[in-house]
C-alpha cells in the first residue's frame, strides 16, 4: 500500500497490527522451540529405555501442540490483517522463516522418535516371546490325581 496520506489513527491501528502480529508469531516459534525441546528429551528417554518419563514427555508434548493449535487460530487471521494492511516487513518474514524452519525439524525429530520407539516395542515383543513358562508342564497341587481317594468314611 503505497498511500502518502494516512491518519494518525490508521497509522496507529497499522502498527498495533504488526505489533500483535508479530507477538503472536513469537510465541508460536518459542512454543515450537519448546516442543522441539521435549521431543529431544523423549528420543533420550526411549533410548535409555525410560518408559514412565517417555510417557511423561509425551503428555507435555500434547499440551504444547494444543497451545500452538490455539496460537495458529489467532495467527492466521492477524496475518491476514497484517497483509491487507501493511504488505511485507523483513522482520516478520525472518520470524516465518524460523517457524517454519522450526516446524520441519520437529517433524523431523518426531518421526525419527516414532521409529525409535516402534523399533523398541518390537524389541520388547520379541523379548516376551522368548520367555519360557517355566510352570507350563508342571502339575498343579490342585489336579486331581490318580492315587488319590474317592471317598472317606466317618465314623461317629
Amino acid at each position: 500500500m503505497s498511500q502518502t496520506n494516512i491518519s494518525q489513527d490508521e497509522l496507529d491501528e497499522r502498527i498495533a497490527i504488526i505489533k500483535r502480529f508479530r507477538a503472536i508469531l513469537e510465541e508460536q516459534r518459542d512454543k515450537f522451540r519448546e516442543y522441539l525441546d521435549a521431543l529431544e528429551k523423549q528420543h533420550s528417554k526411549i533410548e535409555e529405555g525410560d518408559a514412565e518419563s517417555a510417557e511423561i514427555h509425551s503428555q507435555l508434548q500434547q499440551r504444547i501442540v494444543s497451545s500452538i493449535g490455539e496460537l495458529q487460530k489467532v495467527a492466521e487471521p492477524m496475518e491476514a490483517l497484517y497483509k491487507r494492511t501493511h504488505g511485507s516487513d523483513s522482520a516478520i518474514s525472518q520470524i516465518q522463516s524460523e517457524l517454519l524452519s522450526l516446524r520441519k525439524k520437529a517433524a523431523v525429530q518426531n518421526t525419527h522418535n516414532q521409529e525409535l520407539l516402534r523399533a523398541k516395542m518390537s524389541g520388547i515383543q520379541k523379548e516376551m516371546r522368548s520367555f519360557k513358562n517355566p510352570y507350563r508342564n508342571a502339575r498343579s497341587v490342585y489336579e486331581k490325581s490318580a492315587s488319590s481317594a474317592q471317598m472317606i468314611q466317618i465314623d461317629i
